[in-house]
């Protein structure tokens, strides 16, 4: 039952569809077979190859599903190694819930990526040992065969993700406290030492699928330098293990605050009376979770991704030791010798109290992930990780592009283009160029291929610029930008802007001259002339009413071209286009509105151009663009 009611309230919470930056690349590399980055990750490439070939959905859809079936079976584990060790239902309940409700484990199991089937292997290793450790105790048939199992997840671990290392250091000293005869088990030894490193052979599938050509490659592991460099991962080790000593206490006091965030502050400071417990009940595994823990917390201490910011998902895998030893501080309550009703009382309080900080964040955290789905992109398209925004952004604008385009993007954007080219074929001649800096030198070459980005950076700065539906082209000199819009709006603001047109993207790739009314945010692309060289820097204001003139949505633009062309740079005659993104007005039946506004500031104050019509009739400071049915 705790298994079916995780994957439930994964399932009900799961992103629907693409994602960007780590979670996107897993959502195609196993369908293609791929090579994923560092480090490698061979073995949820080939058993997520055999998982996305189900019809459920589409690939994004079912690789999402593929880490929420590792989270259930995660949770699953964890009651069932704390309801052995303690042979009580409650405190195994709240060791799962702990885990299966950090926000943090949460994000990663509705999303694709390898962090839930980290977490699932970390738990099925401590599951293994416990389990050899009973059978050992009461001298059960069966001892070695869990002691080859227990050898095996540590194998099987460690071929997965590389902070199974602490779980592989550790284990050597849970063993000799629990056996200190094992030394002399040489053909038990020999055993684990045969199916530990079987796992290791998936390995082999990287300088294999890069020899014959992988659809996806960046380290090509068929030589010796790329495939030990993927494996490995040396080099960025070597650069980001950086972060001195003397960061480390204030280093602490923000993992302390993000480990209160995961378990709560009173699962956090139930930690020591939880571990207490468990050392005087089972002190082999207590040392093996605290060894294993401290490690991945030195590890992320050391991890120097920013200063003042810790590589919060390195820190998953423990959600699995310390909820465990949170949880029992609880069976201190109900083993004391309080009278039955009022142990009753006590523990399901605990209880309670305990378990609503954590579910109430887990909530506040979906809550944030829903939002953010039904929010428009921002400028810089860094999070794409839930909803349709990653969907969106692809759309709008890449299939249409030269097939022979260059797409310059940060690795968030990046993962959701190769989706697209890889899993549905959407214009894959197109090459993705990451890091967004790389810009830079190919703007220096002269790049004679057309050139686009898939964020705002200041990197442009300087260039002829126009949107592309969300893409922004680098538009050559002496070229002119030609997009045709669904709606023509012809409106003069002042005497130096035209507005042309107006295109309302749609799902998919789609265009239209009205908003969907079922969509949650509305996308459009303004077409503007300049009718002479523009004196000022001109800001623009996207607006939509209601039937009764209620302002119902709003989206300012400093400059043009997500803010990066002032109308001061545009030469006699250009033309832009200028996309935009707003929340829905999803309010009901009724019409609705869409209104341009282009102003100015002067002297502190803000000036509104007057709007002319075809005839050069005025129509005021406020245009009216198009309406339609909400």
């Amino acid at each position: 039952m705790v298994f079916v009611a995780a994957l439930l309230t994964y399932i009900l919470t799961l992103s629907p569809d693409v994602v960007g930056h780590d979670g996107g690349e897993f959502q195609f590399v196993p369908y293609v077979l791929g090579i994923a980055h560092q480090t490698g990750y061979p073995l949820f490439t080939l058993l997520g190859n055999l998982w996305s070939q189900l019809p459920l959905g589409n690939v994004a859809y079912r690789m999402n599903l593929f880490s929420a079936l590792f989270a259930a079976l995660a949770v699953e584990l964890q009651y069932r190694l704390a309801y052995g060790i303690t042979g009580r239902r409650g405190p195994s309940l709240i060791a799962a819930l702990a885990l299966g409700t950090a926000p943090l484990f949460w994000k990663w199991s509705v999303q694709a990526g390898v962090r839930s089937s980290t977490l699932f292997l970390t738990t099925l290793t401590f599951y293994c040992a416990w389990q050899w450790q009973r059978h050992h105790k009461a001298s059960k048939r069966g001892e070695r065969l869990w002691f080859t199992l227990f050898a095996f997840s540590l194998g099987l671990g460690l071929a997965h993700h590389r902070t199974a290392a602490f779980a592989l250091l550790g284990a050597p000293i849970f063993v000799l406290l629990v056996d200190a005869e094992m030394l002399r088990r040489w053909r038990w030894l020999l055993g684990a030492g045969a199916v530990f490193p079987m796992p290791f052979l998936t390995y082999l599938y990287l300088p294999l699928r890069a020899g014959i050509g992988a659809p996806f490659d960046q380290f090509h592991p068929n030589t010796l330098k790329g495939f030990m460099e993927l494996v490995l991962a040396g080099g960025t080790a070597s650069a980001l293990l950086t972060a001195p000593l003397a960061q480390f206490l204030g280093r602490a006091l923000l993992l302390g605050q993000e480990l209160g965030a995961q378990l709560g502050w009173l699962g956090l400071v139930s930690l020591l009376p939880g571990a207490f417990w468990l050392w005087g009940k089972n002190r082999p595994l207590t040392v093996f979770f605290c060894v294993y823990v401290l490690l991945d917390i030195l590890f992320v201490l050391r991890w120097n991704t920013d200063p003042g910011v810790l590589n919060i998902p390195y820190l998953m895998p423990v959600l699995a030791p310390l909820s465990l030893m949170s949880a029992m501080a609880v069976t201190l309550l109900v083993e004391a010798k309080w009278r039955p009703r009022l142990r009753g009382a006590l523990v399901l309080g605990a209880m309670a109290f305990y378990l609503a900080p954590l579910i109430w964040g887990s909530l506040s955290t979906y809550g944030q992930m829903r939002e953010m789905a039904v929010k428009p992109l921002d400028s810089f398209r860094q999070e794409l990780s839930w909803g349709q925004r990653a969907r969106r952004l692809s759309m709008m604008g890449f299939p249409d592009i030269e097939p022979n385009a260059l797409l310059v993007a940060e690795w968030e954007q990046a993962t959701v283009f190769w989706y697209l080219q890889l899993v549905e074929r959407v214009n894959p001649g197109v090459g993705i160029v990451y890091p967004i800096s790389e810009i830079t030198p190919l703007l220096n070459a002269g790049e004679n291929r057309p050139l686009y980005s898939a964020q705002a950076t200041p990197l442009l700065a300087g260039q002829r610029l126009t949107n592309f539906g969300a893409l922004i082209k680098i538009l050559p000199l002496g070229e002119t930008f030609q997009e045709p819009s669904q709606a023509a709006v012809n409106l003069r603001y002042g005497e130096e802007l035209l507005l042309e047109g107006v295109t309302i993207w749609q799902a998919g790739s789609r265009r239209g001259a009205e908003a969907d009314p079922a969509a949650q945010v509305v996308s459009l692309s303004l077409y503007w002339q300049a009718m002479g060289t523009p004196q000022r820097d001109y800001s623009v204001s996207v607006r939509i009413k209601d039937e009764n003139g209620h302002l119902v949505a709003q989206e300012d633009s400093g400059n043009p071209v997500l803010g990066l062309y002032p109308t001061s740079r545009w030469p006699a005659g250009e033309r832009v286009s200028d996309f935009y993104e707003l929340s829905s007005p999803r309010t009901g039946s009724g019409r609705h509105r869409l209104e341009v506004i282009v102003y100015y500031q002067e002297n502190g104050q803000f000036h509104n151009l007057p709007v002319y019509g075809p005839q050069s009739q005025y129509r005021g400071e406020v245009g009216s663009i198009l309406t339609w049915q909400g």
